[in-house]
């Protein structure tokens, strides 16, 4: 039987992870890199009062390479970050060693403006504007403690306002 794609299935894992009394919509993207195609984002969640905009990668390597973002993401999510209550960023899995972060694209722009072209895994052990994200590993499957996820995004924001 053949491995399914890591990155759907990182995709299938991270929405099963939403908690049920949060709104959790998958932007259907195409197959295909159609020149068309300017979806900003993987998923939109919604817990009430704040809106997050996710753009999920997953990758084996041990760094985020930025040719896996496509620019308009950058732009669209940091677009709608001007927003209040709106929050967004890459929500990004290293599939070895096992872990998930999310990266602000605050963060992705000052790499790329420093002329890098990744985000190493030990930036992201080593960063406070990064935030790990707590997992739990079943045989099969991933629960990512969504919860906790939009909480610290939002505490950041608040410390950043003050």
């Amino acid at each position: 039987m053949p491995t399914a794609n890591p990155g759907k299935k990182f995709e299938t894992d991270f929405k099963k992870s939403v908690p049920i009394d949060i709104f959790a919509y998958r932007i259907k993207t195409r197959t295909t890199a159609y020149k068309g195609d300017n979806e900003v984002a993987d998923f939109i969640l919604f817990d009430g009062e704040s809106l997050f905009l996710f753009e999920l990668k997953t990758t084996k390597e041990k760094r985020l390479p930025f040719v896996m973002i496509r620019p308009n993401q950058l732009v669209g999510i940091r677009d709608a970050l001007k927003f209040k209550g709106i929050y967004g960023g890459i929500v990004l899995q290293f599939r070895d060693p096992h872990s998930h972060w999310f990266i602000p694209i605050h963060v992705i722009e000052e790499y790329i403006e420093k002329g890098a072209k990744s985000i190493p895994i030990a930036d992201c052990h080593a960063r406070d504007d990064i935030i790990n994200i707590p997992f739990r590993k079943k045989k099969v499957t991933c629960v990512l403690d969504v919860l906790y996820l939009l909480e610290k995004i939002k505490e950041a924001q608040r410390e950043n306002d003050n």
